[in-house]
């Protein structure tokens, strides 16, 4: 079912826009609570005067999917947005009363939190967000959204920005295929949390012209505060970040992060590494630790001094965090000696072109030479990467949080012969 995708510049569309937003998504819970008893051509009208106010915004672009007899099969609402401060006046836009027979309560608390959600995209900055991707049943798993998400995530490719969706629970795994990741726990409300969407965050794709880097070994201290925003640039959408490190300003928390390498710089089985771009540019690093191959001598290495942390860390949810990590970690000398992947960051920018690939290689090649496994805790984004490099599941995944909204993944990666 070949389809093709055009920009929605007529308003003679809207109707049809409306149905196939009933079609849809009727036969879902959210649906079916939210409008409950209201007369169906009351709920597409009301949809049709809320496409018509979008119909009058260029940076809010639709876009339908058509097949070759011109039957409309779906369509996508996209928002280029700008950051935090810059948002346009909503003083003319009008919300249309909602039908009788709607649950007027719950819609309005339910878009309500979806547009305080929406707002914190903002924090990051310029952003595209999909405001709505529907596609026919009958067209379903036919490539119709692959086509109707194709123009916002060039468009934000093309800008270097982000972009942002909330995703139904039948909408996850399309989205997870275009790169999307869960940055946020879900947003619910209704009788137990029935009414609820997943938000999810797709980073930049830079262009596939390869990226010229070079990797080289810290030395100097003066280079480490030009690693911490790295690692604030890469980490801070997403939950651990946000439940930890959230309240916490810009400068301490690049000030906390310079610090906390600190020590790892003086020892000499801690090396650090960093990948410089062609302008002479930070866009990631890494910290791995080598352990002495003396279980006892390694032992009393694994004694660590206590963690200080920034102004406005959640120190109790920190330290909870990092003492379940510090017991899994120590789970690792069981096996004997080993390589450890202490941090691995890749600047937003930067990613998918190779840097996070060779700032692991001299890690790889350390556990080969000596013979020893390696290993480090996935974030979610991340377990794609380290699998390709040969890292696989090893141990229960660990939580910590409200609701266990922060895990990771323990992955072990065997020695490999040296040819």
């Amino acid at each position: 079912m070949p389809a093709t995708v055009q920009r929605v510049d007529d308003s003679a569309d809207l109707p049809t826009l409306a149905s196939l937003h009933q079609a849809a998504f009727g036969p879902y819970p959210t649906h079916k609570l939210l409008w409950r008893d209201a007369d169906p051509e009351a709920e597409r009208c009301w949809l049709a005067a809320i496409f018509a106010g979008t119909l009058k915004k260029p940076d809010e672009p639709m876009f339908k999917a058509v097949d070759e007899e011109g039957q409309m099969l779906g369509f996508a609402a996209w928002k280029v947005k700008p950051g935090k401060g810059e948002e346009r006046s909503k003083e003319d836009e009008t919300f249309p009363d909602l039908p009788e027979g709607a649950d007027v309560e719950l819609t309005q608390k339910f878009f309500g939190k979806l547009d305080g959600l929406r707002k914190t995209y903002g924090n990051e900055g310029p952003h595209v967000h999909l405001d709505t991707l529907v596609v026919l049943p009958t067209a379903q798993r036919k490539k119709v959204g692959h086509a109707l998400l194709a123009w916002g995530l060039a468009e934000a490719d093309k800008l270097g920005v982000p972009a942002f969706l909330e995703a139904s629970e039948q909408g996850v795994g399309l989205y997870e295929k275009f790169g999307f990741v869960r940055t946020q726990p879900d947003l619910a409300c209704g009788p137990n949390g029935a009414v609820f969407v997943t938000p999810m965050r797709r980073p930049p794709h830079p262009s596939s012209q390869s990226l010229k880097i070079s990797i080289h070994r810290v030395t100097d201290p003066a280079d480490l505060p030009t690693l911490a925003p790295v690692h604030r640039e890469a980490f801070s959408p997403y939950t651990m970040h946000k439940l930890i490190w959230g309240k916490v300003a810009k400068e301490d928390d690049n000030r906390w992060m310079a610090n906390s390498l600190t020590d790892s710089l003086a020892n000499p089985r801690e090396p650090i590494f960093k990948a410089v771009d062609e302008r002479g540019d930070v866009v990631g690093f890494a910290l791995w630790k080598v352990p002495p191959q003396d279980r006892e001598e390694a032992k009393g290495a694994e004694d660590e001094k206590p963690m200080k942390f920034a102004a406005g860390t959640d120190v109790e949810l920190a330290k909870e965090f990092f003492d379940k990590l510090g017991l899994l970690r120590k789970t690792y000398g069981d096996e004997g000696p080993h390589v450890h992947l202490n941090i691995l960051v890749v600047s937003p920018k930067t990613q998918r072109k190779g840097v996070g690939r060779a700032l692991m290689q001299w890690g790889c090649d350390e556990a080969d030479r000596l013979g020893v496994p390696a290993w480090l805790e996935a974030s979610e984004q991340g377990i794609g990467l380290y699998r390709k490099m040969g890292f696989e599941r090893a141990r229960q995944d660990v939580y910590a949080g409200p609701d266990n909204a922060i895990s990771v993944t323990p992955m072990r990666r065997p020695p490999r012969p040296r040819a």
